[in-house]
């Protein structure tokens, strides 16, 4: 889907195999009707304030994204962007809850979703990575100095907490698997690394979920389980005791 034209946009696309050029006030209708050829369609299309629809059609298609949003950098020199707290984007999703009087009830809310479907028979074969949110970094170019903070996802709970606290089911990082099958892991990483996890207290030693000074005989008691991990292939158990003497 292109923008022909400057002066009088219109909109050319193939659909099914027949080419089609809709003026602006055709728009919706357009969305509609290619949407409703793709998996996941949305019946209600035109209460969306943007949509981009594709079809891809090709055997072998080589990549394809629906959409780009890019910002690129060419000052010279180290910069510090809004003073440290700023941020240049390619992208950003935010939802805003409107005013004091809104109160978000049962559902979801995110600024941004990514989401893969597939249609009554589809196939996710062998030699697929199929995922529905994928956060990419590559510096393979570039230089790493200084230590700075880097990573391929990251999770940020805003500069202030809530007057109230954060709430007993609140968590920096959340995944969920509500189906009745189960998958291999809850969590999968892979490549070298100092360490598995890297804990840090924004308070210090002793704060929240790290107990301080936890030296010398220590033994477990009480109810007790074992979490279950794969290390290159081989079974472990992690103990988990209700209490530690």
């Amino acid at each position: 889907m292109t923008d022909q034209t400057i002066q009088t946009p219109r909109f050319h696309f193939q659909l099914l195999g027949n080419d089609q050029v809709l003026e602006p006030k055709d728009y919706n209708d357009f969305l509609t009707a290619v949407d409703a050829h793709l998996p996941g369609s949305d019946a209600n299309i035109a209460a969306n304030s943007v949509n981009s629809a594709a079809l891809v059609s090709t055997a072998a298609p080589s990549t394809y994204r629906n959409v780009i949003g890019k910002t690129s950098a060419t000052f010279a020199g180290a910069v510090t962007v809004g003073g440290g707290n700023g941020s240049l984007v390619g992208t950003r999703g935010e939802f805003a809850a409107g005013n004091a009087a809104t109160v978000l009830g049962a559902g979801y809310y995110y600024g941004t979703q990514g989401k893969l479907t597939a249609v009554a028979g589809a196939t996710v074969g062998a030699g697929a990575h199929a995922f529905g949110l994928v956060g990419q970094f590559d510096l393979s170019l570039g230089h790493v100095t200084g230590d700075p903070q880097i990573s391929a996802v990251w999770g940020d709970m805003g500069a202030t907490a809530p007057t109230d606290g954060w709430g007993a089911n609140s968590s920096l990082l959340s995944g969920q698997n509500t189906t009745l099958k189960k998958t291999n892991s809850h969590l999968y990483t892979y490549g070298m690394a100092d360490y598995w996890t890297d804990i840090e207290s924004n308070t210090g030693a002793g704060a929240s979920s790290i107990v301080a000074n936890a030296t010398g005989a220590v033994t477990p008691s009480g109810a007790a389980v074992k979490l279950k991990v794969r290390i290159n292939g081989a079974d472990y158990y992690i103990l988990a005791a209700a209490v530690y003497s």
